[in-house]
């Protein structure tokens, strides 16, 4: 929960960029949730399981989750995923448009911090879905555009906070985990370029190539 101290605040990496990666591979960094919660109305709930879609007031449900940042790597981001946990076996249609705050530093929700109320990326991801979810799978939401809309405009953010508003009719929404398997959010970066060639000293030079029809020197 926002303030309190059960929440996972450590940072999971789950690759790390290494010598010798190919182009086909990159960095990936895996994120652990510094806050989860929901806001139906004007109530903000953080305990118990938390869930993605709407309750009551549809126009008025939230998701909100902020997870801290590390030093993340400088080049592109590829992609941005958020990993949920199905609490239990559930089939309800959900409908969501999930943006990111447009801030470097976002701050923990509340009461008077509902996250209706902050300011969102441009751009959003929108998941729609009417399917099975089965208890203890993960289930992933591709959220690379409001990610990125926020790396290009925070070069070094100490979170990312998600906000999903929940879409269509009331009560359209899927339970999951908070507790062990927390939601988590993956990204994955662009290798760095690889270093330019060091000379090594001593080596010999090679002799410069021969111009064709050239004269010998008498």
């Amino acid at each position: 929960m926002a303030t309190s101290g059960s929440w996972i605040r450590s940072i999971l990496v789950a690759a790390c960029l290494a010598a010798g990666l190919s182009s086909a591979d990159a960095a990936e960094v895996t994120l652990a949730p510094r806050a989860v919660v929901n806001q139906s109305g004007a109530i903000v709930e953080s305990n118990g399981m938390r869930w993605l879609g709407t309750g009551a007031n549809a126009a008025l449900s939230r998701l909100g989750l902020i997870f801290s940042a590390p030093e993340l790597p400088r080049t592109a981001l590829r992609s941005a995923t958020l990993v949920l946990t199905a609490a239990w076996t559930q089939w309800i249609p959900v409908d969501v448009k999930i943006a990111a705050e447009l801030s470097g530093d976002p701050h923990d929700f509340g009461p008077h911090a509902l996250p209706s109320d902050r300011p969102l990326t441009p751009g959003a991801a929108h998941y729609a879905e009417n399917t099975r979810w089965s208890a203890r799978s993960a289930y992933e939401i591709d959220v690379t555009e409001p990610v990125r809309a926020v790396l290009a405009r925070f070069s070094k953010p100490t979170g990312i906070a998600l906000i999903a508003a929940g879409e269509g009719t009331p009560w359209g929404r899927k339970y999951f985990t908070t507790a062990g398997l927390v939601p988590t959010l993956k990204l994955t970066f662009d290798d760095p370029p690889a270093p330019p060639p060091m000379p090594v000293p001593g080596a010999p030079q090679a002799a410069p190539p021969a111009v064709p029809g050239a004269s010998a020197a008498l």
